[in-house]
């Protein structure tokens, strides 16, 4: 299926994560009215989210009585004009009270280091700079998508803050800003612009919303399209691929990243998806021919040029997993990502230590009226998770992780949201259990890595949250949110017996400053 509506062909801007029309639509795919949504491959598109919304208005006929009328209600709270070309800026003025420090992730542990910090109050807000005391923020969101080929996002945040430990401070970010070219079905990005790998809410192991927009060039489909020939069994598919430049401050400046990403839905209850990311390249990085370099970025292809064996000037992340939709369970979800970091030999070792997972159940209909949502989701990050010898800092941007989750962690969360014409209010229960305990690597008789095996055995921290939100939706595109949550944490730090509880408290208050077809 290609898109079908008149905005075929033309530019518009990307969607912001975790927006009003995003879990609008997931809302409808819970009513069974979107056949061909794709998950695994975000933020999606204002014309794509028009498109599938147009789809659901279409299939309405499906439902009946009490479900349609529910329907109907969850269409109209969406304010489509937002979604048609035209010029728009929005303000967004955003204060923050937190007690929660940022804290490096441990690299003393025999698996090599990572420059990175984690905040579990902060994370997922698309690299957004909030300091552990008072952050006062604004924010301007310009897109431009007149209706022809071309669209332009741009999205500076100004914000100044209060440490309680180190003073003030104030900052300029540059979270977005990226020029498209449209030809067709076919998106050309220029700039620098975030992308979502996964199936949860935050996106995947790779790719998540946890760092700013990676300065890049992509070329990825906007709406699903069908492959020619035998290949349309495949269903509709949706790609990615992208060639971005790291920054300047990390130990390998400049470092380049290769990725793309491949989703499929056979059926409309199934959906499928491959992807990976290559890090490579920079000012220091090990040196390569041309050839190896292609070899490298070539699925099996590296094996097989290197004699099975994997080329150790790169750092790469694979990722495979599905998404299954149950109709009967009000087209409840179950998905699964698995995302390999190196080729072994042992099973446990490829499967858990060095491994990472993701799993998840996406509920978005509890009752017939779909008043009520559940989502429930656990993510495994083995010892060398994003780590890596020749590339210490990471798969990260400005000391952010790039995808899901921590290393060397195991958590997961439970959340019920609930809407009312114009209110979304959810509740998020989570629990994270964070190791640094020290590992070596064991040999097999021939010389080959085995398994990794503990050599120091240190306190596991221990956090525990409650995270509330409340957003307001009002005429005009207006919105405001309340956000508040708690954690307690013990061996604090991985020091046996020491617990400290963080907190925060946000506001944010967006408002239209211009629109204009």
């Amino acid at each position: 299926m290609t898109l079908t509506s008149p905005l075929l062909g033309q530019a518009s801007t990307d969607l912001a994560p975790e927006s009003q029309a995003e879990w609008v639509v997931e809302k409808l795919v819970g009513f069974g009215l979107i056949d061909d949504r794709l998950v695994a491959i975000r933020p999606w598109s204002r014309s794509e989210a028009l498109r599938m919304v147009e789809q659901a208005r279409e299939n309405l006929a499906r439902l009946e009585g009490a479900e349609r009328a529910a329907a109907e209600r969850i269409l109209d709270s969406l304010d489509e004009s937002a979604l048609l070309p035209g010029t728009r800026l929005t303000g967004t003025v955003e204060g923050s009270a937190m007690d929660s420090p940022w804290l490096p992730i441990p690299e003393d542990t025999g698996q090599g280091g990572i420059d990175a910090e984690v905040n579990y109050m902060a994370r997922y807000r698309v690299g957004r700079e909030y300091l552990d005391g008072q952050t006062l923020a604004g924010e301007l969101d310009l897109d431009v998508a007149p209706g022809g080929r071309l669209s332009l996002q741009v999205r500076p945040r100004y914000w100044i803050g209060r440490d309680g430990s180190a003073g003030s401070g104030d900052g300029l970010q540059l979270l977005q800003a990226q020029a498209r070219l449209q030809l067709s079905n076919l998106r050309i990005d220029v700039g620098r612009s975030t992308s979502l790998w996964g199936p949860g809410t935050h996106g995947g192991i790779l790719l998540a919303a946890n760092a700013r927009g990676l300065d890049r060039i992509r070329l990825s489909s906007d709406a699903p399209f069908r492959l020619p020939s035998f290949l349309s069994v495949l269903g509709p598919t949706q790609a990615e691929i992208f060639l971005a430049v790291l920054e300047e401050d990390r130990d390998i400046p400049r470092s380049r990243m290769v990725g793309y990403n491949v989703a499929i839905r056979p059926h409309p209850r199934f959906e499928a998806w491959f992807s990976t990311l290559i890090q490579s390249g920079g000012e220091g990085a090990p040196e390569a021919t041309a050839w190896e370099r292609f070899a490298d970025h070539v699925l099996l292809i590296d094996w097989i040029f290197n004699g099975g064996e994997t080329f150790l000037f790169s750092n790469k992340g694979t990722s495979v997993g599905f998404q299954i939709r149950f109709p009967s369970l009000r087209h409840g979800q179950l998905y699964v990502d698995f995302t390999l970091e190196d080729k072994g030999h042992n099973p446990k070792r490829i499967f858990w230590q060095d491994g990472a997972w993701q799993w998840g159940l996406w509920f978005p209909r509890l009752d017939s009226e779909g008043r009520f949502d559940l989502r429930a989701e656990f993510v495994h990050s083995g010892y060398r998770m994003h780590r890596h010898g020749q590339f210490t800092s990471g798969r990260t941007l400005d000391r952010r992780l790039l995808g899901l989750g921590d290393v060397n962690t195991d958590g997961g969360f439970v959340e019920v949201g609930t809407n009312r014409p114009g209110v979304r209010a959810s509740l998020q229960l989570g629990v994270e259990n964070r190791r640094a305990d020290v590992w070596a690597n064991r040999y097999r008789s021939d010389g080959e890595l085995d398994v990794m095996v503990k050599v120091e055995d240190r306190p596991d921290e221990l956090y525990l949250r409650a995270l509330a939100s409340v957003a307001f939706y009002a005429e005009g595109g207006r919105e405001l949110e309340v956000e508040a949550g708690l954690a307690r944490v013990t061996d604090s730090r991985f020091q046996a017996g020491a617990t400290r509880h963080d907190a925060l408290l946000r506001v944010q208050a967006r408002v239209p400053l211009l629109a204009g077809r």
